[in-house]
C-alpha cells in the first residue's frame, strides 16, 4: 500500500523497515510538517522505536499515542 503522493524516498523501497503500511502515512505528515528537520531514516528509527515502546498500549488509541510520541521525540 502506497500512497500516490508519497515521499520519493518512500517509493520503491519496502517502507524502509516500517512495520506497519500506516507508518508510512505517519512518515509521510512528519516530513511535509516537519520540514527541513530530521532525514527520512532517523524519522523511521523513531516510529519503530516508539511503536515498541507503546506495545502494551490499547491497540484503538496506539495511532494517535505514536504520531504523539514519535513528535516528541523529534523536538
Amino acid at each position: 500500500m502506497t500512497s500516490t503522493h508519497a515521499h520519493p524516498d518512500l517509493l520503491g523501497n519496502r517502507y524502509l523497515g516500517l512495520r506497519e503500511p500506516t507508518d508510512v502515512l505517519l512518515v509521510e505528515r512528519l516530513l511535509t510538517t516537519l520540514g527541513a528537520g530530521p532525514d527520512l531514516e532517523t524519522v523511521t528509527q523513531v516510529i519503530n522505536r516508539s511503536r515498541a515502546d507503546l506495545a502494551g498500549a490499547p491497540p484503538g488509541a496506539l495511532p494517535e499515542l505514536l504520531e504523539r510520541l514519535v513528535r516528541q521525540r523529534l523536538r
